[in-house]
């Protein structure tokens, strides 16, 4: 068996690893990618795809690093899309969250001020507004809403699987991609790169670790301290068998108290999402677990209540323990890299965390400044 040597090799082909690959493919890296199970098995295969900014109240440099990647998103998905011809379905449809207390009110109101001076992109402003309770017909109960609703029109949602698929059929034209292999240890030294399986021959100059949640548990076995955990999450799709006159996807995403409802293409609706601490089992769904969260879905939302079943899913999704994502190198000679921890916001920056780190490793700058709790902790 012929050893075949990368630049780079990128444990785990979630949406961070293939991000990862897709910018280290355009500067002309060579580039391995490993994945114990096909690209996306993991907790970025789910059905939400909910891109979400925190609100401008308060901007900080987290805050800010998210709106700039929420506003160059279109751009590059577009981009993709066309030089691979997948439709992952991006659309930038807003969101709406019931305003049943003064205090959600007067900061909603606030909200609206900031967005006027930190929603400012380079070709379009974003807004933050308290509309009606019936301002989207019967897409949520206006019951629900008794002072209003807010309203911004910066939030999108994409199909999470299409994604997956536009990313890796884009980094298959030029990477090198390894599915069924399960990661066992590296070299420092040679670069050397073992697999449980024990069928592959590789070797890497820097390995970058982006397997999600099982991150820290290989980082570990490198003697590396970066600690975290996962945290599963279970979500639903549902079918509207008789659509509103209005397409369910051109709706904005439903949130409240934790519980979205989603519009997703071909009248769907994804639901979500339970956020369980303790869990035994990383792909087995629990209803029971997820009952709380359709009921109330379907208090907020009429078209979910004649809606059938199309699908259950749970997965599991990376935090750290400083609760923010992990990136950078992590040792003084630059051979191991770490990309992983964004929990719920992973969808919406994961390309443009991928960007500044293959910026630092083949420029050895880059021009998007990562948050200070970004970087890894010692």
């Amino acid at each position: 068996m012929t050893r075949e040597v990368f630049d780079i090799v990128i444990v785990g082909a979630g949406i961070v690893g293939l991000w990862i690959a897709k910018f280290a493919c355009d500067r002309g890296l060579k580039v391995g990618l490993v994945e114990k199970g096909r690209c996306g098995s993991g907790g970025s295969g789910g059905l939400l795809g909910a891109l979400l900014p925190h609100t401008p109240l308060g901007m900080n440099a987290k805050k800010r690093f998210q709106f700039d990647a929420l506003v160059e998103l279109p751009e590059l998905i577009g981009a993709v899309e066309e030089q691979t011809g997948h439709n992952v379905h991006y659309r930038r449809c807003g969101r709406i969250m019931p305003i049943r207390l003064q205090s959600f009110l007067d900061t909603t109101r606030k909200n609206s001020e900031a967005a006027r001076r930190e929603w400012q992109g380079p070709d379009q402003s974003f807004e933050i507004d308290v509309l009606d309770s019936q301002s989207f017909g019967d897409w949520i109960d206006p019951r629900e809403a008794p002072l209003g609703l807010f309203w911004e029109n910066l939030s999108a949602k994409v199909s999470p699987r299409d994604l997956i698929a536009a990313l890796r059929t884009y980094v298959a034209r030029d990477a090198r991609l390894f599915e069924g292999f399960t990661f066992q240890d590296f070299d420092s030294q040679t670069g050397n790169i073992g697999s449980r399986e024990g069928r592959f021959d590789i070797s890497t100059d820097k390995l970058i670790v982006s397997a999600g949640f099982q991150s820290f548990e290989i980082l570990q076995s490198l003697g590396l301290d970066i600690r975290g955990d996962g945290i599963k999450g279970q979500a639903a799709l549902y079918k509207i068998p008789n659509p509103i006159s209005k397409l369910p996807e051109d709706c904005p995403i439903i949130l409240d108290d934790g519980t979205y409802v989603v519009p997703q293409a071909n009248s769907l609706l994804a639901v979500g999402s339970t956020s369980e601490r303790q869990w035994t089992s990383e792909h087995a769904t629990e209803p029971e677990k997820f009952e709380a969260t359709i009921k109330r879905a379907r208090e907020l939302c009429p078209p979910l209540r004649n809606s059938e079943l199309a699908e259950l899913w749970s997965g599991i999704r990376p935090r750290s323990q400083a609760k923010d994502p992990v990136v950078g190198s992590l040792c003084p000679n630059n051979r191991i890299y770490v990309a992983t921890g964004g929990y719920k916001i992973s969808f919406g920056i994961a390309h443009r965390l991928a960007r500044a780190l293959i910026d630092e490793i083949a420029a050895g700058t880059s021009e998007i400044e990562l948050p200070e709790t970004y970087h890894p902790q010692p």
